[in-house]
C-alpha cells in the first residue's frame, strides 16, 4: 500500500464520519419533532376521553332526572 492509498482511505473515513454525523443530527431532530407530535396527540386523546366521560355522565344524569 502506498502513502497515497493511505491518504485516500483516511479521507474516505473522515467523509464517512461526517456523513454519519449529519445523519445522526437529522434523526435526532426528527425524534424531537415526532416526540412532540406524539405528546400533542396524547393530549388530544385525553381531551376526547374527557369529553366522552362528560357526555356519558350528562346522559346518565338526564336519564335519572327524567325518571
Amino acid at each position: 500500500m502506498t502513502a497515497n492509498s493511505v491518504i485516500i482511505l483516511l479521507t474516505d473515513a473522515r467523509e464517512m464520519k461526517r456523513r454519519q454525523q449529519e445523519e445522526l443530527a437529522f434523526y435526532r431532530k426528527e425524534l424531537i419533532r415526532l416526540t412532540a407530535k406524539c405528546e400533542m396527540i396524547q393530549r388530544e386523546i385525553q381531551v376526547t376521553e374527557l369529553a366522552i366521560r362528560i357526555i356519558e355522565h350528562e346522559t346518565t344524569a338526564n336519564t335519572v332526572n327524567f325518571i
